[in-house]
């Protein structure tokens, strides 16, 4: 019910829902005149306008309330990102001073251990071996240095020996003081070497020939307690120094020299492959890693040499 405005006439329609005859309402409505007809036709369309745009007003308010509901989202969700932002940086920076703390612990310990072990290095009896291996090391630096300086630094020539070098000779490579012996001679000359258990290969301008009357010299004599058995003790050296050899070259020297600490029965020796890149390191644990009458072995500490020597405990 609209209050005050004008409606279309409904009086057709209820007489036709009422019954009446069809001929009748058809009689009425050709004596209605033509402004009257008009008019009823204005009011049916301005009917229809007011109904759509009550539509589109309903409309309006709907995509209103939508944008309203819509920016509020928006407003929280961006006030969400503030917060998250700000959370992530708190604890970013949180972290960060968790890391930086842990690491400043960890070189304080480092540095205290460090410490620690220096004031023990200095409260070391100075009687005890590996003090003398030290003083040994430092003195055969000494002496090569003043070589070099002096442009002696040159190792000694090996001899010519006064015979071709056969099977079953005895040869000494330089730096080892260990006998190796002679098992085969190759076509191009290479001798094929044994010294204990290690086997090696070698030219003959790299051995010395240990001659016959040096090798009669050498030549074992009976012990006692054995009931006439031979044993041979070589004499062993505690330090190798390996300094400047090519790895191939080391490997042959250390398998030598590590027999001749085994025939010698000594308890540690030492290795002195210098720092430089670490390869003449790596190749000397790889070898006694693999060596069976290696116990153990460690870098240099403060004082020995530290990463530039190798101390290996013999079984």
């Amino acid at each position: 019910l609209l209050i005050g405005i004008p409606g279309k006439s409904n009086a057709f329609a209820i007489s036709r829902r009422l019954g009446l005859p069809e001929a009748v309402i058809a009689a009425a409505q050709e004596q209605m005149s033509g402004d009257s007809v008009r008019f009823e036709d204005i009011l049916t369309q301005l009917e229809a306008k007011r109904q759509a745009l009550e539509k589109r007003d309903a409309e309006s308010d709907r995509l209103f309330r939508q944008r309203e509901e819509d920016a509020r989202k928006a407003r929280e969700f961006r006030e969400q990102m503030e917060r998250a932002k700000e959370n992530a940086r708190s604890r970013g920076e949180a972290e960060a001073k968790r890391i930086l703390r842990d690491a400043k612990a960890a070189a304080d310990q480092t540095f205290s251990e460090l410490a620690a072990l220096r004031r023990l290095q200095a409260q070391a009896d100075p009687a005890r071996d590996i003090n003398d291996a030290q003083a040994a090391i430092r003195a055969g630096l000494n002496q090569a240095e003043d070589r070099l300086r002096a442009g002696k630094d040159a190792p000694p020539p090996i001899p010519k020996p006064s015979r071709p070098i056969q099977k079953g000779d005895l040869v000494e490579l330089p730096g080892v003081r260990q006998p190796a012996e002679v098992v085969s001679v190759g076509k191009d000359g290479t001798l094929q070497l044994k010294s204990g258990i290690l086997k090696m290969k070698a030219k003959a301008d790299e051995v010395r020939l240990i001659e016959d009357d040096e090798r009669a010299a050498r030549k074992p004599k009976p012990a006692p307690s054995s009931g006439g058995a031979r044993a041979l003790r070589p004499a062993a050296s505690r330090e190798l120094d390996i300094r400047g050899m090519e790895t191939l070259e080391a490997e042959g020297v250390v398998e030598g020299f590590l027999s001749a600490a085994v025939m010698g029965k000594l308890e540690s020796v030492t290795i002195i492959h210098g720092k430089g890149t670490g390869a003449l390191r790596k190749a000397v644990h790889d070898i006694l890693r693999r060596n069976k009458a290696v116990k153990s072995f460690r870098l240099g500490v403060y004082g020995e040499g530290e990463t530039g020597v190798t101390v290996v405990t013999m079984k």
